[in-house]
């Protein structure tokens, strides 16, 4: 919910700047405000971050997901790890062939019916949860998950878990103003609107699918409690839960939403890093040596690239399944060298113009070294998104 406060912040401070500035990724602002090393430098540190973190992750988690829907390990008899590997390869291509195709406007229609799809869906499933717990009847179902386990209802939660309460107040409000403000395959999406109004409603828009989202995510991981005894792989919660209480067309449709979303992360991180590389390091490169910078050239030159980055996220994304920490924290915690560190320079161009391009390009290199020394040689007792916020200031 934190995340609400933080687009709405996004919304009114930071999209004016971005629009009046007439950017299209937001490297170029830090190359506006600081100098065009500046942002070649963040545009490498976000296909980096991209490529080893977003789009492998979003490959394995719908895999796991496939699999735990259908069983698909079990049925094509050939192990768990290669059921991944054939799954995050099919799903790669498929989504490379689309962001190829399609472009930004196909993902960007194909999110807009997805998000209404996900809503219909986060009222279907725990409608069928509820049913299975209680055993045909919702109403003892709810009473079931409402007294029992009931350590699970408290939102403050204990210090040991993933993500403990008072990090909300530190780094995770820092990844959140990150994610919602400077993303760029979360921003190039609103740097396209016609204009700041429809910008600012676009966001809005995305604030009340931010406040339904407990009802696809929070509340069948409260009634999975019920069911589970024991899993793994928490990756795995939500296509089990989803293939035990579910009617077999119902089935089918949270698998399709699966797919989509996953293909709709997929191929926006495959249009953001396509644009990233084009417009912030290729053109300016042929520019500098006197080449031509035909726009029929450059989407060709971005397709090209889009195919090469799908090629290495699919070959790390089953890697993930060897993940100690768990999915989520797994993906925070790689975030933490990319995404803290990127708003911290953006964070204090706009709020001062005294700091020159020098110190950006420091604090930048500063921030990963030290948030890597504590996780590697160094290692800090403290949780990571602690970490962050003691970096940031």
């Amino acid at each position: 919910m934190t995340s609400v406060l933080a687009m709405l912040v996004v919304s009114e401070f930071i999209m004016p700047i971005y629009l009046r500035t007439g950017i299209a990724t937001t490297p170029e602002y830090l190359a506006k405000r600081y100098d065009r090393s500046t942002g070649k430098l963040v545009s490498i540190i976000f296909l980096v971050s991209y490529v080893v973190n977003l789009l492998p992750t979003v490959l394995y988690s719908g895999a796991v997901a496939f699999n735990g829907l259908f069983h698909l390990s079990d049925t094509l008899g050939i192990g768990y790890w290669p059921t991944i590997w054939v799954l995050v390869w099919v799903m790669g291509a498929t989504g490379c062939l689309y962001s190829v195709l399609g472009g930004l406007r196909a993902i960007a229609v194909s999110d807009t019916l997805l998000g209404m799809g996900i809503f219909a869906g986060g009222v279907l499933l725990p409608f069928f949860a509820l049913r299975y717990v209680g055993h045909g009847d919702l109403m003892a179902g709810l009473h079931t998950v409402l007294s029992t386990h009931k350590d699970h209802l408290n939102s403050i939660g204990r210090p040991a878990d993933a993500i403990p309460f008072p990090t909300l107040f530190t780094g995770m409000i820092l990844v959140n103003l990150y994610y919602w403000g400077t993303e760029q395959y979360i921003v190039q999406q609103v740097l396209a609107s016609r204009d700041l109004k429809t910008c600012q409603q676009g966001i809005a828009v995305a604030c009340v699918g931010k406040l339904v989202s407990p009802l696809l995510l929070n509340i069948p991981g409260l009634i999975a409690v019920h069911v589970f005894t024991h899993m793994k792989n928490t990756a795995e919660v939500f296509p089990a839960l989803s293939a035990l209480v579910s009617p077999p067309f119902i089935s089918g449709y949270f698998a399709a939403l699966i797919f989509g979303a996953g293909l709709s992360t997929f191929n926006a991180g495959l249009n953001s890093s396509s644009t990233l590389f084009v417009l912030n390091i290729y053109r300016p490169w042929r520019v500098s040596k006197g080449l031509s910078v035909e726009e029929k050239a450059m989407v060709g030159v971005a397709k090209r690239f889009e195919l090469v980055i799908c090629f290495f996220a699919m070959t790390i994304g089953p890697f993930l399944v060897f993940a100690r920490s768990g999915f989520y924290t797994y993906v925070q915690t790689v975030n933490g060298f990319f995404n803290v560190p990127i708003f911290t320079v953006i964070f204090v161009g706009m709020v001062t113009r005294r700091v020159p391009p020098l110190a950006a390009k420091i604090g930048l290199v500063f921030f990963i070294v030290s948030y890597g020394l504590t996780r590697t040689l160094f290692p800090v007792p403290m949780h990571f998104l602690h970490v962050l916020a003691i970096l940031f200031w």
